[in-house]
């Protein structure tokens, strides 16, 4: 099995919206982002614009990641903290994925982590919201 049969789209699901009409939107264009990158794989698109993929996500996600941290301040929580921590986190992880692309394996590799860390932040955000409007400090759905 080639390594582009690994490569998933996210299918942007009810399951994954925390509530939060704006930040869900957000996750909708960081997941149109992750499946350009499934496309620019699988039909081999040139390096220069996977290096830009990488800079465009980062950049999106350093934005969202903002008006979601501004929020979750807000409205606190116990478990805020821990969530804003994981964005830097991510950050992180991006710019060195952005490094590691020159070569085709790793910028697979990147795509995996990418996918994989967007459903959990998804979910992620679903839960905090969720507990966040139960105890009163998130607007309702």
């Amino acid at each position: 099995m080639t390594a582009d049969a690994y490569l998933i789209p996210i299918a942007w699901s009810a399951s994954f919206e925390s509530g939060m009409p704006e930040l869900d939107e957000e996750h909708r264009v960081l997941a149109t982002l992750y499946n350009d990158l499934v496309r620019a794989l699988t039909r081999r698109t040139s390096l220069i614009l996977r290096h830009e993929f990488f800079e465009t996500v980062e950049t999106a996600a350093a934005a969202h990641f903002g008006n979601e941290e501004r929020l979750l301040r807000k409205l606190g929580g116990t478990d805020v903290l821990n969530h804003i921590n994981s964005h830097s986190r991510f950050l992180d992880d991006i710019a060195r994925l952005r490094l590691a692309a020159a070569e085709e394996h790793a910028l697979h590799d990147a795509a995996h982590v990418l996918r994989r860390w967007l459903i959990e932040h998804f979910h992620e955000d679903q839960v905090l919201f969720k507990a966040l409007r139960f105890h009163g400090k998130a607007p309702p759905d």
